[in-house]
């Protein structure tokens, strides 16, 4: 008899450690699974998807008014990078160049790529786009490409004879696509952060759609 008291007492003192344990592994599960609180004053800046910023007043708000116009496009652009001892194609190139050649041809060396006029195939001649309340004026400056953004309706109090439509001007980086379809980038000016531009370029029939429509 003694010895199965002893056995029920260490039985019971075996199940209570158990569910003791149990016990702090479920409070220590909810305490770091926890989500942390957002207060009023931070919680539109959690929502909020970062909006396009003017270059020019992205760089007087930066408290660098000076910056080079070709120095802010640079920095909003993906960098090339990869891991250390990282070359690039060009170093395969004498020691495989059939496999060099091969890759080069392909479309997936031409997926995505900086906006040059050999690698732009869409209409940038003062094309009119509207979306919504919103119309994007395409257009070129030399070999950049560029676009307008204004309001379709603006408000006539910001007008004035000689101002036209308010709007920005941003200019594009980024294509994607090569054989079927050209998908064109903006930069958010949030680091090199892009946002996709709404129109995408058919290239086989040769117009503009909204992007919606090709995906």
């Amino acid at each position: 008899m003694k010895i199965d008291r002893e056995f029920n007492r260490s039985s019971h003192f075996i199940r209570w450690s158990i569910l003791f344990l149990l016990l702090i592994v479920v409070l220590l599960y909810n305490w770091f699974s926890k989500e942390p609180e957002i207060s009023p004053s931070n919680m539109a800046d959690s929502n909020h998807l970062p909006e396009i910023v003017n270059p020019i007043e992205f760089s007087q708000k930066s408290g660098n008014a000076s910056i080079d116009p070709v120095e802010i496009h640079r920095n909003t652009l993906p960098l090339k990078q990869g891991p250390q001892g990282y070359l690039g194609s060009d170093a395969c190139m004498n020691c495989h160049e059939s496999e060099h050649a091969s890759w080069h041809h392909s479309y997936h060396r031409s997926m995505t790529q900086l906006m040059t006029p050999e690698t732009v195939q869409a209409d940038f001649d003062d094309v009119e786009l509207e979306m919504g309340e919103e119309m994007f004026t395409l257009f070129k400056k030399g070999k950049e490409y560029w676009v307008r953004i204004t309001d379709r309706q603006p408000d006539p109090s910001a007008l004035t004879p000689s101002s036209g439509p308010q709007g920005i001007e941003l200019r594009m980086g980024m294509v994607t696509g090569s054989h079927h379809m050209q998908v064109f980038w903006l930069p958010a000016y949030h680091g090199n952060m892009q946002i996709g531009f709404p129109f995408t370029w058919l290239i086989r029939d040769e117009r503009w759609v909204p992007r919606d429509s090709t995906f």
